[in-house]
């Protein structure tokens, strides 16, 4: 048995995360224990992952009896959170999960089965890239934005000093030339990046989830590999990360 409630400073992580999990998969797993929640969810291509930690320090309170783990169907659970400032908790079992929704006039509650026949493989995340960096969350959102009407993909390119955004289409080319600055901040790369391509869809539905709240996305890219982008909160004066969600994206074949 567990019961959990979640801060009233960090509902708009546990909002996000309601956006984000219904356009990317059908279920989801959730790993609690003493130490915070774990969900990953994948596509049903297995194109498209995310991995989000909520470590203790997110929630106001946390309470788990033993360690446990439940499939999730999260494709209405989104419509039952609200916008921030009331009271959101969590409790079940290995049988069965509560989202309990409290408002000053009215009770709101969302309880699902734990699907237990579903069994998902998720892949390792492996972090190695050629590039990093951190770019704003908001421009991002804005590149990503601009090449919808090109192409259904965009591809991330580099000199080693400076780095390109593109969409290419058959009858229109987007380009974005980003320099080291407020933009664009901590840039490495171990060369030159020709051309790591990406449909845009499960990316843009990721950034959309979480830029107006997180302000910087981390980024890792290498040509013919899986991008991955990181968003994450800090709290206090040890910069405790409270909130963190990894997305792994698969190249265009």
């Amino acid at each position: 048995m567990f019961k959990a409630e979640v801060s009233i400073e960090n509902e708009r992580y546990f909002q996000a995360i309601w956006k984000l999990l219904p356009n990317l998969a059908l279920e989801a797993e959730f790993t609690v224990s003493d130490n915070g929640i774990l969900i990953r969810a994948i596509d049903p291509a297995q194109t498209a992952m995310v991995t989000i930690e909520l470590p203790k320090i997110f929630f106001a309170s946390l309470s788990c009896d033993k360690p446990l783990t439940f499939i999730l169907d999260v494709l209405h659970v989104g419509k039952l959170i609200k916008p921030r400032g009331e009271k959101i908790q969590l409790y079940g079992d290995a049988e069965t999960l509560t989202i309990e929704h409290t408002a000053k006039e009215y009770k709101r509650s969302f309880k699902s089965i734990n699907l237990k026949g579903i069994n998902v493989t998720y892949p390792s995340l492996n972090m190695e890239r050629d590039a990093g960096f951190a770019i704003k969350s908001d421009f991002f959102q804005g590149v990503l934005e601009d090449a919808i009407p090109v192409a259904d993909t965009f591809y991330f390119s580099s000199d080693g000093k400076k780095l390109n955004i593109a969409s290419e289409g058959e009858l229109s080319t987007m380009e974005q030339e980003i320099h080291q600055g407020s933009i664009l901040q901590g840039f490495k790369s171990k060369g030159k990046i020709s051309r790591a391509e990406y449909f845009h869809e499960y990316i843009k539905n990721f950034v959309d989830a979480l830029y107006s709240t997180i302000d910087l996305t981390h980024v890792l890219v290498t040509e013919n590999k899986p991008l991955v982008l990181i968003m994450a909160a800090t709290a206090g004066d040890k910069k405790d990360i409270i909130f963190k969600i990894t997305g792994m994206f698969g190249p265009k074949p």
